[in-house]
């Protein structure tokens, strides 16, 4: 009987170990991959559609006047400010005296040519007579022709003491004050204009998730201030070109040494911030 008991029991540890062997050497299920970010979350700036322009007045000079304050509109063309330019003024001024006197010249002149002309056909009188006045009409003809072109260079330096608008856009901010000096030795911007009518974001992605990033995913934007006030876009164009971060969140442990891609963000016309503002910028990697 103990015999008995003793073989079921080595049995029972035998059949016990085979299949504590069969179940260690099963297969395992594979481990699932992570799943993907589904929102890739930066920051970024507010910018007008079109350039930025930083403007500077052609010529040297002190700043005498501005027409235009932050936030007018102006159409291109439209002078914005100038230079003081009473001396360059006065010098048109003198240049176009001058030429209209050279003008009537001329005119009195070849009245009196065509007369002498008329004259000399009818032998009334020398020849010598009527060459003196086809000699005064080329010389008086010639001193015209100076005088227009002092009168242009004098109107191209008083137009180097003006700055225009390059295109329709808003002044987005006036860099000089009235009696500030400016030179073109040491040019710099005078005025920043730009087109604000249309506004896009551009925001800057850690190289590490640009893979994620695709034209056409959707994007959403808000202000650090006014979280509650959301915006949405669509992502337009991922520069190719890579560069420094230079939008900086307020997190203390945010690394600053990344390398980023900037990424442009399309927004609705209806679509209004201030230009260079900071935006908190989501996108949703989902839809590729």
């Amino acid at each position: 009987m103990t015999t008995m008991r003793l073989l079921l029991l080595l049995l029972l540890l035998l059949a016990a170990t085979l299949l504590a062997a069969r179940t260690n050497n099963a297969p395992r299920p594979s481990a699932k991959p992570p799943a993907p970010v589904a929102t890739v979350a930066t920051i970024g700036y507010v910018e007008p559609v079109s350039e930025v322009r930083r403007l500077a007045f052609p010529g040297s000079g002190v700043v005498g006047e501005w027409f235009v304050k932050k936030g007018d509109f102006a159409t291109k063309g439209t002078v914005l400010g100038r230079l003081k330019n009473e001396e360059q003024h006065a010098s048109v001024v003198l240049a176009e005296a001058q030429e209209a006197v050279l003008e009537e010249r001329l005119a009195f002149s070849r009245r009196n040519e065509a007369r002498d002309k008329d004259l000399f056909e009818r032998r009334t009188i020398s020849a010598q007579q009527y060459d003196a006045s086809q000699t005064a009409v080329a010389q008086t003809d010639a001193e015209l022709k100076a005088a227009r072109a002092r009168t242009e260079v004098a109107r191209q330096v008083l137009d180097n003491t003006l700055v225009r608008s390059p295109f329709d856009g808003i002044v987005l901010d006036i860099l000089k004050d009235v009696g500030e000096p400016f030179s073109q030795l040491m040019p710099e911007a005078v005025l920043v204009f730009g087109d604000t009518r249309r506004l896009q974001v551009r925001a800057e992605v850690n190289e590490n998730l640009i893979h994620r990033i695709a034209v056409g995913q959707p994007a959403t934007v808000w202000r650090y201030a006014q979280p509650e006030v959301v915006s949405k876009g669509t992502v337009q164009e991922i520069k190719l070109v890579m560069g420094n971060k230079t939008v900086f969140s307020r997190r203390s442990d945010e690394r600053k040494d990344v390398d980023i891609l900037e990424v442009v963000i399309n927004m609705s016309p209806e679509f209004r911030m201030p230009v260079g503002a900071q935006v908190e910028v989501a996108i949703d990697c989902n839809e590729k």
